[in-house]
């Protein structure tokens, strides 16, 4: 199936659809301690499935974006002429 007539596109597009897609991004698994050590215990099955598990990593992720956004306006205030992202 080409990605236009794709049940992600179709849905975004309020076209009917056989089920409800779903979109995740797994960027966390790469930086986040917290997230690596949940996922040496459970599948990403497992805590799609598990409203707790689920929960947890999207907090904690939150978390990990607002230290982030966090730290960048803390460097831009205190280096504005050095920083270039």
């Amino acid at each position: 199936m080409a990605a236009p007539d794709s049940r992600f596109v179709r849905a975004c597009k309020a076209m009917a659809v056989d089920r409800t897609p779903v979109w995740f991004m797994r960027q966390a698994g790469r930086y986040m301690a917290e997230y690596r050590a949940v996922r040496q215990k459970h599948s990403l099955i497992e805590i799609c499935k598990n409203p707790q598990l689920a929960a947890e990593v999207t907090i904690t992720a939150d978390a990990f974006r607002r230290e982030v956004a966090t730290d960048r306006l803390l460097r831009r205030a205190l280096h504005p002429r050095q920083l270039h992202d």
